[in-house]
């Protein structure tokens, strides 16, 4: 049973990271496919941050909005998810929402550095 069990997660891994390739070669109806491909509790919060990021590239700002969701469901603790859903955020004009996400992505990790559009507030 651990056998099958491994070998699945394997080939779900092998998925996201062909999908990864993909995606960094330019090829994103490749990358949109593997990553909706891969899925199981190993993977899924990558596989979803990969289809926010051919969406993006894809110029549909939903719809990787809508990838961050899902992943943030499944791991709401992931720091860089919440810094990237802010950024995302941003660029959709939902200001206080950006604001709000990021505060959450910096009490996750303090050491952080701000992406481009976000200032730190003096006391």
């Amino acid at each position: 049973m651990a056998a099958v069990w491994l070998a699945g997660n394997w080939r779900e891994a092998r998925h996201l990271h062909q999908a990864q390739d993909a995606v960094a070669s330019g090829r994103l109806v490749d990358a949109a496919r593997l990553a909706a491909s891969a899925s199981g509790p190993m993977v899924d919060v990558d596989a979803r941050r990969t289809q926010a990021i051919v969406a993006l590239r894809s110029g549909d700002l939903a719809g990787a909005q809508r990838d961050i969701e899902t992943a943030l469901r499944t791991a709401p603790n992931d720091w860089a998810l919440r810094r990237d859903d802010a950024v995302l955020l941003l660029r959709l004009g939902a200001r206080s929402a950006a604001r709000a996400q990021m505060r959450r992505a910096l009490a996750l990790n303090p050491r952080m550095p701000l992406p481009g559009g976000f200032v730190t507030q003096r006391p």
